[in-house]
């Protein structure tokens, strides 16, 4: 499954080539029975991904680890990674 799109604001920003335009794509991939693969990619200044990979352990548990790079962050931690543990009663 995948998706594009385009986002344009009626205010002043200058993203894409000095207009208020941003692109975006996004997918997602079923890699087996217990396994998936997300991710996110917008372009607009500066570039920002994100991917998500996920698998269930069991029919309770799942875990899944996600990383993140945002050009866009002015605190210069652009690079961020979590790791989540969940249990489905």
């Amino acid at each position: 499954m995948h998706g594009y799109e385009a986002r344009y604001w009626l205010e002043a920003k200058d993203y894409i080539m000095g207009k208020p335009l941003k692109i975006v794509a996004s997918g997602k991939y079923k890699l087996n029975d217990k396994s998936s693969m997300q991710y996110m990619l917008e372009f607009g200044k500066q570039p920002h991904g994100i991917a998500k990979y996920t698998h269930k352990m069991d029919e309770h548990w799942t875990v899944s680890a996600k990383q993140s790079y945002d050009m866009n962050n002015q605190d210069g931690k652009n690079y961020r990674l979590a790791m989540d543990i969940a249990y489905q009663l």
